[in-house]
């Protein structure tokens, strides 16, 4: 599977955990929820690091959320 085909999937599974999702004009990908700072990934990754690492930046914010 493409890694851009991937990182939708990972905008969409995001969205799903309660994260606002947008898209900026220089093409980056940008994540925000309340009481967590603002994360940013590039919409076209150029490899599968980039997934898993936005991923655990996602899931570490929200454990931080979490333990307020």
């Amino acid at each position: 599977m493409s890694l851009q085909r991937e990182m939708r999937k990972l905008v969409r599974a995001a969205r799903d955990r309660g994260w606002t999702v947008e898209l900026t004009r220089n093409g980056h990908w940008r994540f925000l929820r309340d009481g967590s700072p603002l994360l940013y990934s590039s919409s076209t990754p150029q490899d599968n690091r980039t997934i898993a690492n936005t991923l655990a930046m996602l899931r570490r914010y929200e454990k931080k959320e979490n333990m307020k």
